[in-house]
């Protein structure tokens, strides 16, 4: 994460230091004739203001479930997000929502379609224009925040991803955009978004894109450039 003149994320739940580097890893077991799905997510971050800068100073996780019905995926999930250096606070809160993919040859693919924040993308060899969108309700929640200045309480999240790609090229373009919502509102607190490019090879990606955190109920704008390298991968069909 390349930190600019309008700052950039924060590397613990409080909100202090300047992340550098970002540590991820999303599985999901995914039980195909049934439609059900346990999922779980752990990322780490680490602080460029403290050494070494590789040492992780957040960690967080998810863990869920998540069933398919009729094109639609509903999951429930818990998230925590807690510091490692030193003690401070931390962030919790239970989640359910809804989501599904649209466009291009999303729906007949046969990957799991995973939950906000998670990522898993197939190369294409035809033009593709696909994403998905989702709503999540965080129905029990006392202290993750809705904005990334830390004030609010999370409520709703309204969310939508999006990728192009060219027929039997390796360049894809990406987009997302959510929208959190605080108190009990349905209006938006602030808006997060992402848009870049990337290279794709066999199941990894390389992509930069520009990151922002817009407040759109008061002041309170910061934006970052972020360099990422994923890799997808599935157990063979015949072994689930």
């Amino acid at each position: 994460m390349l930190h600019g003149p309008q700052g950039g994320p924060a590397a613990r739940p409080d909100g202090s230091g300047k992340a550098l580097a970002l540590y991820q890893l999303s599985l999901v077991d995914m039980y195909r004739s049934k439609g059900f799905a346990l999922m779980g997510d752990a990322f780490f971050l680490s602080d460029r203001r403290t050494g070494p800068a590789y040492s992780p100073t957040q960690a967080s996780w998810l863990l869920g479930a998540a069933a398919d019905h009729m094109g639609m995926r509903f999951e429930v999930a818990r998230e925590d997000h807690r510091p490692l250096d030193h003690d401070s606070a931390r962030a919790q809160a239970w989640r359910t929502g809804v989501r599904s993919s649209w466009g291009g040859n999303a729906k007949s693919r046969g990957d799991a379609r995973l939950p906000s924040g998670m990522s898993y993308i197939r190369p294409n060899t035809t033009p593709a224009l696909e994403g998905d969108w989702g709503l999540d309700w965080y129905f029990f929640n006392k202290t993750l925040p809705a904005r990334s200045d830390r004030t609010g309480v999370a409520h709703l999240r309204y969310g939508l991803r999006g990728s192009l790609t060219g027929p039997k090229v390796p360049w894809t373009f990406v987009g997302s955009a959510e929208f959190v919502t605080t108190g009990a509102r349905w209006g938006a607190a602030e808006l997060q978004s992402s848009v870049g490019g990337g290279w794709r090879w066999k199941d990894g990606v390389l992509a930069v894109t520009r990151e922002g955190r817009d407040v759109l109920d008061g002041p309170g704008y910061h934006s970052w450039w972020q360099a990422t390298f994923s890799w997808s991968f599935a157990a063979p069909e015949g072994a689930l």
